[in-house]
């Protein structure tokens, strides 16, 4: 099978899509498919890009608008060549992508992670903070503000072939709000004996914290 992979973010930049996307591309392409990787980035190429066993375009960043159009471009280019395109973003990168996918005939799928307009529209605006669920279920996603942006995540959700989710509470919050009807929860992969070893000793108050310091992580 050809696979075309579309991410917002990618190694060596840190981010859940960014750490999946090459490991997924890599056990793919293992698998006998041909895969290739469109990705945005803050650089067009990194030396370790070498290394990789699939096709791997990174979109160097600009502003805003021109990210969208160079990403359909990207997308538009090579979405031909492809069985079906697999979308680790639904909006930055996704939105673009959908629209060249959808001109170029190709079916596309969406894996959703997170939530764009309750984690990076209103927690990172300093509102008080609540629950992905509250925030949809208060009516937020509808006022002035977020309604453009929902409207557009769910022209790509609806259009695709499937929307694959990490849990089936999310999945059925997005069933609800956004009107799915092909929604499939895969959970994400956890390791099973890496913790067996592990002593815990006398409890300390030191914390430590690997990951992004963003709203949505509360720290």
């Amino acid at each position: 099978m050809r696979i075309l992979i579309v991410t917002g973010i990618f190694e060596p930049e840190s981010g859940g899509p960014a750490v999946y996307a090459p490991r997924i591309a890599d056990k793919l392409v293992s698998a006998g498919n041909a895969v290739s990787v469109v990705a945005f980035s803050s650089q067009n190429k990194y030396m370790a890009d070498s290394h990789y066993k699939f096709a791997l375009e990174r979109v160097v960043r600009g502003n805003k608008l021109m990210n969208r159009i160079k990403m359909f471009f990207a997308v538009f280019r090579k979405a031909k060549d492809f069985d079906i395109v697999y979308m680790l973003d639904w909006f930055a990168a996704g939105f673009p992508a959908s629209l060249a996918s959808r001109l170029r005939g190709v079916p596309y799928v969406v894996r959703v992670g997170g939530d764009y307009l309750w984690e990076q529209k209103y927690l990172e605006s300093n509102a008080p903070p609540i629950s992905l669920s509250d925030f949809y279920e208060r009516g937020i996603y509808r006022r002035l503000s977020y309604k453009p942006f929902y409207q557009m995540i769910r022209f790509v959700l609806k259009r695709a072939e499937k929307v694959i989710f990490n849990s089936y509470r999310q999945a059925a919050l997005y069933e609800k709000y956004y009107g799915l009807k092909r929604a499939v929860t895969i959970y994400n992969p956890v390791p099973r004996f890496e913790t067996e070893g592990i002593v815990r000793e006398l409890a300390t108050r030191e914390f430590v914290y690997l990951g992004r310091f963003i709203a949505m992580k509360n720290l």
